[in-house]
């Protein structure tokens, strides 16, 4: 028997060892990508310890609290051994027989959609103060989610043959011995409806900002051009640009990373290169929504971040408006107007009241 006969029909020896090496260079790139994520969780985890330590690990149990520390350290310890197992050139039989239902459920689905993207969820529900209609509308969108997480990972893991690894197998190739043939109209479509939830989700949390009473308060004493008060958003209200920031970044890195996984199933379908993106899914997840947690609490307790710590508040109190008192007159209640004004210090010039401070009206 020749080595010709071991191969496919119709594949030469020199395509069979150009897809050996391209095997390689893909399975390797994939445990690059792993290891990254997973430096990046642990790093992220020390440069917030001390504020961790402070904001969440003081504070009551809560939900919140909960789903912190679950997408936070099961986070790092699924993409650490997500990491480990595919770069391990002897894994255990006995891990790689459950593997593919793991990567499916107990890694992806668990740290991406149920804790990282439930704590998005939990506060955008309480941003619309417990609307009802919205609640519908969010609650529709997340089981949407985690239903075509679950169906796409039973499909695939029923997919995935796991064979015990010869002992003559290549330790260029680490990894659990596998054979599997996904379609790619099996999981293009769970990374679709991720991609179309978290806009969804993004619309809601914008649709809330620009209709806020603060925002149109706002944006009705400005002179000039309107869009020139976004850029002003951080100094007349620091709380609404903690917001809007962190929900933006948050969007941005959940849509890129399900754009780049959908991506790699349509350029790179039926190579290893096609699970790069899992361990980045894992990773995002984790950074993102424990980040969402950490500045709110943190901008509560008065541990601003750099753009808002050196503002002062002067608080100063006025007599209504002409127009205020004449609507008194006919009848309707007066009102006393404070002016929240917030310098940034060191500034040596101050703009007028009028443009640079937010005012609560208050009965």
């Amino acid at each position: 028997m020749s080595l010709t006969d071991l191969l496919p029909p119709g594949l030469s020896i020199t395509d069979a060892i150009r897809l050996f090496y391209q095997v390689v260079e893909d399975t390797f790139a994939v445990n690059l990508a792993a290891g990254a994520a997973s430096t990046w969780i642990a790093y992220d985890i020390c440069l917030t310890f001390a504020e961790e330590v402070d904001l969440v690990w003081k504070a009551k149990w809560s939900l919140p609290k909960v789903m912190y520390f679950a997408v936070r350290y099961y986070g790092l310890a699924a993409s650490l051994l997500y990491f480990l197992v595919n770069s391990s050139s002897s894994p255990p039989f006995g891990v790689c027989r459950h593997w593919p239902w793991y990567e499916a459920f107990g890694a992806t689905t668990a740290v991406a959609v149920l804790f990282g993207e439930g704590m998005f969820v939990l506060r955008l529900w309480a941003s619309y103060r417990r609307n009802k209609k919205v609640l519908a509308l969010i609650a529709f969108g997340f089981i949407a989610e985690l239903t075509s997480s679950v169906t796409v990972g039973t499909i695939e893991a029923r997919t995935i043959s796991i064979m015990p690894r010869p002992s003559w197998f290549p330790r260029a190739l680490p990894g659990c011995y596998t054979l599997a043939s996904v379609p790619l109209r099996n999981t293009l479509g769970a990374w679709i409806v991720n991609c179309s939830v978290a806009t969804i989700f993004f619309t809601l949390m914008l649709y809330k900002f620009i209709t806020s009473e603060s925002f149109r308060m706002e944006l009705s004493n400005v002179q000039g051009n309107p869009l020139a008060k976004w850029f002003e958003l951080r100094h007349f209200s620091p709380l609404l640009y903690l917001l809007l920031r962190d929900g933006v970044i948050y969007f941005a890195m959940i849509f890129f990373v399900n754009a780049l996984n959908m991506a790699l199933s349509i350029r790179m379908e039926g190579r290893a290169l096609e699970g790069m993106g899992v361990a980045w899914t894992i990773a995002v997840s984790s950074v993102a929504s424990s980040r969402l947690l950490l500045n709110l609490r943190g901008f509560i307790g008065g541990d601003h971040d750099d753009r808002t710590r050196s503002l002062k508040t002067t608080i100063r109190f006025e007599h209504p408006t002409a127009e205020a008192s004449g609507a008194s007159e006919s009848g309707a209640t007066g009102t006393a107007e404070v002016w929240i004004e917030m310098k940034e210090e060191g500034s040596s010039t101050a703009a007028p009241a009028e443009e640079s401070c937010g005012h609560v009206a208050l009965v």
